[in-house]
C-alpha cells in the first residue's frame, strides 16, 4: 500500500495525495499531530471545477496529541475497508484552519470506477 507524508504548516487547502483521472483515493489509515491548536479537515477537491466536498467536519487537533485512525477489515470479502474516499478524479486535501505545523502520514490506494 502506498503511504503519503503529512507535513504542512499552511493555512487553507494542502494537497496530500494527487488526483488520478477516473480514480478515487481510498484512505485506509492516517496519523496526524499538530504543533499547536488548529482545526483540520479532509476534503475531496476537483481542481478542474474548483468543487470541494467535505469528507469530515473540522476536527480540533490538540497540541502534541496524535490522532490515529485505522480502517477495519471485511472478513467475508477478505478485503480491507476504507475510512473514506474522494470522488473519482479528485485530489485528497487537508485543510488547516491556521498556520500551524501538522505532521504524520496516511495509507491509501487508488480505486478505479
Amino acid at each position: 500500500m502506498p503511504f503519503a507524508p503529512i507535513n504542512t504548516n499552511t493555512m487553507g487547502p494542502n494537497v496530500i495525495v494527487p488526483a488520478k483521472s477516473g480514480m478515487a483515493i481510498q484512505v485506509l489509515s492516517y496519523k496526524r499531530v499538530a504543533a499547536g491548536a488548529v482545526t483540520a479537515q479532509w476534503n475531496s477537491v476537483n481542481t478542474g471545477t474548483s468543487t470541494t466536498t467535505n469528507l469530515e467536519g473540522p476536527c480540533s487537533l490538540i497540541t502534541g496529541v496524535p490522532e490515529v485512525c485505522v480502517a477495519g477489515f471485511v472478513w467475508a470479502g477478505g478485503g480491507r475497508t476504507e475510512l473514506f474516499e474522494t470522488l473519482p478524479g479528485d485530489e485528497l486535501v487537508l485543510t488547516l484552519g491556521g498556520g500551524v505545523q501538522v505532521s504524520g502520514h496516511l495509507e491509501y490506494v487508488y480505486k478505479s470506477y
